[in-house]
């Protein structure tokens, strides 16, 4: 049913959570209007805000930096020749954890989510 509003929203109510079914005898229609409102996706929202504006880039965007943040981040060097992971050392302390305020996944996530929506993203080295 809420393929008639939008074509591709199958493909990203998997990733959003709406159920497919009615709940305490809401249809689908309202809840998902319900939600769009809490979360000011309506079609006349700031576009100069699409990570908020739209509830595909919306999802997209998160469930990518969500996932990128979960891989292992390691850090290698190269000496003759030969690969050597590092595990400890100036650039290996600055990830675990970067600082008092975010995990190390949360720096990956907030920066690959920034990157997504500006196609840049900056750390700076304080300290």
């Amino acid at each position: 049913m809420l393929d008639k509003y939008f074509p591709t929203f199958s493909k990203f109510s998997s990733l959003l959570n709406f159920p497919k079914k009615s709940i305490s005898g809401l249809s689908d229609d309202s809840i998902f209007f319900k939600t769009s409102r809490m979360l000011n996706l309506d079609a006349g929202a700031d576009l100069a805000h699409p990570y908020l504006s739209s509830a595909s880039v919306y999802a997209a965007a998160h469930k990518i930096s969500q996932n990128i943040s979960q891989v292992p981040l390691k850090v290698y060097t190269k000496e003759n020749d030969k690969t050597i992971q590092v595990t400890n050392g100036d650039i290996f302390d600055l990830l675990l954890p970067p600082n008092v305020y975010m995990s190390k996944e949360q720096l990956i996530e907030s920066t690959i989510l920034y990157l997504l929506l500006n196609g840049e993203a900056f750390w700076i080295l304080d300290g």
